[in-house]
């Protein structure tokens, strides 16, 4: 089993070796969330020909590494040969390396997720059935819609205050279960976001001194 997490890669390097499209998905997730993308590669997938990447347009050497020092190495060739030696060589100069085609041969593997707001949902059956994984996605997108992505900012935009006006842990713990019980979620679920609003200042009205 691996111990999930979640990486900070805004602002840093990910140096992506391979130029398919599974090197393409994976470029796309990391500019999302803010990394500066390098992709090494003779070859590149036509969807990314306009995104915001550094294309060196050469083969693998390991001397890459050395010169890139990059936070995240993600070995992505069509070659298994090269993608072992890769992960090797990331290895030896403790780099994390994901290598796409073997699991066995990683550091790190990515999750399938679904995102609502600032909530994540990660999904892996640790290599075990991708379709599975598909299948448990399909199934969370279904269940949790906007209203959590609602909910979700309000908390966070009230926490500071609750923080600060409740000052016992357990009455901050009571408050928040007690607005997730609430027909909140049920309210925003509907689209009625005023009704929603006014169980909610209801319920701080009742909570805070």
């Amino acid at each position: 089993m691996a111990y999930p997490v979640l990486l900070q890669v805004t602002g840093r390097l990910v140096l992506i070796i391979g130029g398919g499209q599974v090197a393409a998905r994976k470029a796309r997730t990391l500019l999302t969330e803010g990394a500066q993308v390098i992709i090494v590669s003779p070859t590149l997938d036509p969807t990314l020909i306009d995104a915001p990447i550094v294309w060196r347009s050469e083969y693998y050497q390991a001397a890459l590494l050395d010169e890139l020092q990059p936070f995240l190495v993600f070995a992505a060739t069509h070659c298994t040969h090269t993608n072992h030696q890769i992960a090797q060589d990331a290895r030896h100069r403790h780099l994390w390396v994901d290598v796409v085609d073997d699991p066995s041969m990683s550091d790190f593997t990515n999750m399938a997720t679904v995102q609502r707001g600032p909530i994540t949902f990660a999904i892996s059956t640790d290599g075990a059935s991708p379709a599975l994984t598909v299948h448990l996605r399909a199934q969370i997108e279904a269940l949790f819609g906007t209203e959590y992505t609602i909910l979700a900012s309000w908390l966070a935009q009230l926490r500071p205050h609750i923080q600060q006006t409740l000052t016992d842990p357990a009455d901050r713990q009571r408050l928040w279960h007690t607005i997730i019980a609430s027909p909140i979620l049920a309210q925003l679920g509907a689209g009625d976001q005023s009704a929603a609003q006014a169980t909610l200042q209801r319920l701080l009205k009742e909570a805070l001194p």
